[in-house]
């Protein structure tokens, strides 16, 4: 019982860790946890089947989560070809990134940070000891609550950063509440499928390949549909369960650039043509005049380097 107590407090630190310190620290700190969590796990007694390890489920987890990422990418697919879903795809931390920033996101900071972090903590070990000692209900439902409350920090600027969240539930302390709140609600029961996912496998791969796949791939097919349909109206951004997808907001890149400090990372082509484009609605707006009203976000986690609190993903 102590070392639970243990793990969840080892949790607080290393969420509050990644959440505010640089993000060229995140990946390095997020994987001296995870090593940190397992060593507790096995030093606790727990075997690598109560971690999800266990060599014989290796192949089976490995051919689930590859076919979860499949089902993710076929769902984006579709998603991105209907209209009316393709708004959910706006999210200005992905759009007025270069490909080469999303990519980095996609394939280290989200794997390697993110996903070997939160899966090692919340499926591995706090799940290993809670099944151990109170069985799969527990399990699921501990860590699920507990995922849930892991994605406050993060929660806090996405307020800010969806601009159809602000504009549904409002401006100012009671529209971020309710956009914190309802985060939590969506991702624990995230938490809920993840760990189900552990239970239902034996194996820590399958949910480590869904959450990649939501997370990386949302962010790839983000960035592309902001190059495919450039010079468009931009679609309200949009934010679905707790996982920031995202898509073209053009005056988005123009405000996140008029910040010198902004850690949004901005194609100076792009910036041209955008602020050509929108150079009325630039000096009629005051909003989109105003640097201080630029919305870099991963300043948490997965512009251009978003910090560990607002990366789209985390």
């Amino acid at each position: 019982m102590y070392l639970l107590v243990a793990v969840i407090v080892v949790m607080v630190a290393a969420n509050l860790a990644t959440n505010r310190m640089h993000d060229r620290y995140y990946v390095p700190m997020a994987m001296l946890f995870a090593v940190g969590f397992v060593s507790i796990g096995l030093g606790s007694g727990l075997s690598l089947a109560d971690l999800g390890l266990a060599p014989r489920t290796v192949l089976p987890g490995l051919l689930w989560g590859l076919g979860l990422v499949a089902a993710v990418a076929l769902v984006y697919v579709l998603g991105a070809a209907l209209p009316r879903t393709r708004k959910l795809f706006a999210d200005e931390r992905a759009t007025t990134a270069r490909g080469r920033t999303i990519a980095r996101r996609a394939l280290i900071d989200v794997p390697f940070g993110t996903v070997l972090l939160e899966e090692t903590a919340f499926r591995g070990v706090l799940y290993g000891m809670i099944m151990v000692r109170w069985g799969p209900g527990w399990a699921i439902a501990g860590t699920a609550v507990l995922f849930g409350l892991w994605h406050v920090l993060p929660a806090i600027p996405m307020h800010e950063s969806h601009q159809a969240i602000g504009s549904a539930l409002g401006t100012g302390l009671r529209g971020r509440i309710v956009a914190i709140v309802l985060t939590v609600l969506g991702t624990a029961a995230a938490g809920v499928g993840f760990a189900a996912l552990r239970w239902w496998t034996g194996s820590l791969l399958p949910p480590v390949g869904l959450h990649w796949a939501l997370n990386g791939l949302g962010l790839a097919a983000a960035w592309g549909l902001a190059h495919v349909f450039r010079g468009q109206t931009p679609p309200a951004v949009g934010h679905v369960s707790g996982f920031d997808i995202a898509g073209l907001d053009v005056p988005g890149l123009a405000v996140a650039a008029a910040d010198p400090g902004s850690d949004v990372d901005v194609d100076p082509a792009e910036l041209d043509s955008a602020a050509s484009e929108h150079a009325g609605l630039l000096h009629a707006d005051p909003l989109h005049a105003d640097p201080e009203h630029a919305n870099p976000e991963h300043a948490d986690p997965v512009g251009d380097d978003p910090g560990p609190t607002n990366l789209p993903g985390r």
